[in-house]
């Protein structure tokens, strides 16, 4: 990062991570450093079994000589059918690092040779712990994410306790160290499932938001009621009598919702109740005037801020003087508020299937990030627009 300034430019270097770990050439030994530190005291490291996240970790001793760390940690012996194997800091490790993985397969005959015994190699995978131990970032992909799917349409699957057991045990590592958390995110039903078997533990839904490039508003609204009728039939189906069975899932299904950004109390109680609240159901005349109101307010509250939030604002701007689907008579001012005052429109069309992200965007973290910057410059706007607009698409006003 550089900080310019009238008497020069200062520089920073800026890590996740304040030391990082690494072979020896002879690939006996791990080696702990910093920046400008040969030794690193305080480290803690385990080694962690990915496959078994119950499984006790084991400490890995660093070397001493003359009662003094020499900053070095004898290379795991492991067996390589049990892994893969993580070297992750404890947490009480005076310093933090990016994991390190210990392959516990040989990559080379991981996989089959042909397709038909790659598909066979998926039909024989049907849990977590089995899937982290086939995958592979190249030649088995796709292996943790089937198995999600089958999480997804059953909440009595094991993965869901691996995934608890996993989280307990292991809270201070990013969610990202572990893949089996990116494809939960990237399956929008299984992560919303993944809420309610972690009983909406605000925690864990704070991380996912922002550990993950998590952008609810494209995510149709119909799969929060299903998956909240899903959780009903699974309490029931576990024998929980029927009279406490809404008394346990409503309160977590309310959490959820009002957990996610960008949300406004109408769509949640909508969500909630099947009723939309009556004053977003006024004729369209009426409702560009309300939308005129609340643009006011949003130029009142940043009117001296001319530096607002941009991710395409230009082809925003044309998506919605193109697109005559019953919204608003909005328009920007200024170029550079483009992005802040149209966002919502376009991700309740995305969210109905009236759009698709793609016509603008596309799906990469860095994307996906500047979006929620955008979304977040103001919660009051969007979330007013965003429900007035998703509603409207869907049909429902």
């Amino acid at each position: 990062m550089t900080i310019s300034s009238f008497s020069g430019n200062l520089k920073y270097k800026i890590y996740r991570y304040s030391s990082r770990i690494y072979e020896t050439e002879d690939k006996r030994f791990f080696k702990i450093s910093a920046e400008g530190q040969n030794v690193v005291a305080g480290a803690e490291l385990l080694l962690m079994q990915m496959s078994n996240p119950e499984r006790t970790p084991t400490k890995i001793e660093a070397l001493i000589s003359e009662g003094i760390s020499t900053g070095h940690y004898e290379m795991p012996q492991v067996d390589k059918n049990e892994g893969p194997w993580l070297i992750v800091p404890s947490s009480n490790s005076a310093t933090n690092f990016r994991a390190k993985l210990l392959v516990g397969h040989d990559s080379s005959n991981h996989m089959s040779e042909d397709e038909a015994d790659h598909d066979q190699v998926k039909q024989q995978v049907n849990s977590l712990q089995r899937a982290v131990q086939a995958y592979h970032p190249k030649f088995n992909t796709h292996v943790i994410a089937d198995v999600v799917m089958q999480m997804a349409d059953n909440l009595q699957h094991s993965g869901w306790e691996f995934l608890v057991k996993l989280f307990s045990n292991y809270q201070n590592l990013s969610l990202t160290t572990f893949q089996v958390w990116r494809e939960i995110v990237a399956n929008p039903k299984a992560l919303i499932l993944c809420f309610y078997r972690f009983e909406a533990n605000p925690q864990f839904m704070a991380r996912i938001e922002s550990e993950f490039p998590v952008l609810w508003q494209v995510t149709p609204p119909e799969l929060f009621i299903q998956t909240y009728k899903q959780v009903l039939d699974w309490l029931e189906q576990k024998g929980v009598d029927k009279q406490y069975v809404k008394m346990i899932a409503e309160p977590w299904y309310e959490s959820i919702l009002y957990h996610i950004p960008g949300f406004s109390e109408e769509l949640v109680s909508y969500l909630i109740t099947n009723k939309i609240d009556p004053k977003l159901k006024l004729p369209l005349p009426i409702m560009n005037i309300a939308g005129q109101d609340w643009l006011q307010d949003l130029l009142r509250e940043h009117s001296e801020n001319d530096v607002w939030p941009d991710s395409e604002g230009y082809e925003l701007s044309k998506w919605y003087q193109n697109n005559s689907l019953g919204q608003i008579d909005i328009n920007s001012l200024h170029n550079f508020q483009n992005s802040v005052i149209y966002l919502p429109v376009f991700l309740a069309a995305v969210s109905t299937g009236k759009a698709n992200l793609s016509d603008i965007y596309d799906s990469s973290s860095n994307a996906i990030f500047k979006l929620k910057k955008v979304r977040d410059f103001d919660p009051n706007w969007f979330a007013s627009m965003y429900t007035f607009h998703l509603l409207t698409f869907s049909e429902l006003i």
